[in-house]
């Protein structure tokens, strides 16, 4: 059996869908990140975040997002450093250069 060729993938489709999702990504990363420095957040918010930044991290790196993708390794080292040891030094600064970074993705038609 002979398979059938395969029909190319439309990268700018999935790249542009990947854009909208980090505008999106990006609020709801601003409302955990309010709620963590609020004082409302648990440890078990702090290691979701963590885990939403490492996502993130890899993703925006394979889409070609690689300040992103910096940004996003860099607040998932200060969210594990506050898990750890509860050091806050740059988390917030961090958290601020991600999101800014995502929101600055523009969606090219």
């Amino acid at each position: 059996m002979i398979a059938e060729p395969q029909k190319p993938v439309d990268t700018h489709d999935i790249r542009a869908h990947y854009a909208a999702n980090l505008r999106l990504g990006a609020d709801d990363i601003t409302d955990s990140w309010q709620r963590i420095e609020d004082g409302r957040g648990s440890p078990t918010d702090i290691a979701e975040l963590e885990r939403v930044c490492h996502k993130l991290a890899g993703s925006a790196g394979v889409f070609g997002y690689t300040l992103v993708s910096r940004y996003a390794r860099a607040a998932e080292v200060a969210l594990c450093e506050l898990l750890n040891d509860g050091t806050r030094d740059n988390v917030g600064q961090m958290i601020t250069r991600l999101i800014d970074a995502m929101m600055a993705i523009r969606i090219k038609d």
